[in-house]
Parts: structure tokens; sequence; C-alpha cells
């Protein structure tokens, strides 16, 4: 990994910057270490029984039941999928493209765990951005690698 995008997401996450702020960074960081053309970053809701988009480019906010789609699946397992033929894939929540316009085509999620190895969200990467690339296992590697920054962060957020 690029020590100098880790070095700046360290500092902004420890910095007195405000929450869009430091969400934006970590997806930032995340989509440019990965090589994917969007990132969103979902927080558990308990009490609602449902993800709630942190961090979405693009649309203001999204809410999913936590019966429903990979986020659901990845979320309950506690763990990390690739998906490389998401639209052929029954889990997957068509609703979100098609109320935004967006084709997801490829998808790489891995839930996010507090201290307590706890499940509290969701990061989910969408797309390769190079036409034909697919999610790889260096990919699901790198993202491990970064969840430490995301859920530090993202565990003072989860109800």
């Amino acid at each position: 990994m690029k020590k100098i995008q880790l070095s700046h997401l360290d500092s902004i996450l420890k910095s007195d910057a405000d929450f869009v702020e430091k969400i934006n960074t970590i997806s930032d960081t995340i989509k440019e270490l990965v090589g994917a053309e969007l990132c969103t970053i979902f927080i558990y809701d308990k009490v609602s029984r449902s993800f709630w988009t942190a961090h979405i480019e693009g649309i203001s906010y999204i809410e999913i039941p936590d019966t429903k789609g990979i986020v659901s699946d990845v979320f309950h397992k506690k763990g990390i999928m690739i998906i490389n033929d998401v639209q052929n894939d029954p889990r997957f929540h068509k609703e979100i493209d098609l109320s935004t316009g967006y084709s997801t085509q490829s998808m790489l999620a891995v839930a996010i765990l507090n201290h307590l190895k706890e499940p509290i969200g969701v990061v989910q990467l969408i797309n390769k951005n190079r036409d034909g690339q697919k999610f790889t296992s260096r990919d699901k590697s790198i993202l491990s690698k970064l969840l430490h920054y995301i859920s530090q962060f993202t565990e003072r957020f989860s109800i």
C-alpha cells in the first residue's frame, strides 16, 4: 500500500476535521488503493434493524433493511465477499440501481467489526475503474488491511 496515502488518512482521522471530511478521506483512500469507481460505507442501526449510508457518492442517503441485499449477507456473516457478476446474484438489491440510474457490475464488500468483533457496518466497493477488470484477492487483502482505520472511526457512530 502507498505509505503517503495511509499517512494522510491517519493524519486526517487524528485531526479536528469534521465527520464529512473524515469519511470522504476514508472513502477516497479506499477507492484509490483498490481501484474502484464508488465506495459506500454503511452503518448498522440496531433499533431500526437497517443500514444507513455514512458515505455514498452522488446520493444524499440510502437506508436498507438488514434482511436485504449483499450488504446484509456480508454483515451477518461478518465476512468479506467479491462478486464480479452482481446483476446475476440473487442477493443483489436492484432497487438502488433503478432509483439512481447507476449500473453495478461488480462488488467487493466487507463487514466492519467493532473492538468486540461484533459487526457494526459494511464497506462496499462498486465496479473496478478499468473496463473489464474484476475485483481480486489482492483487492480483498488491501481492503482488509484498511479495516482498522474504518472500524475505529465508524464505531463511534454505530447505534
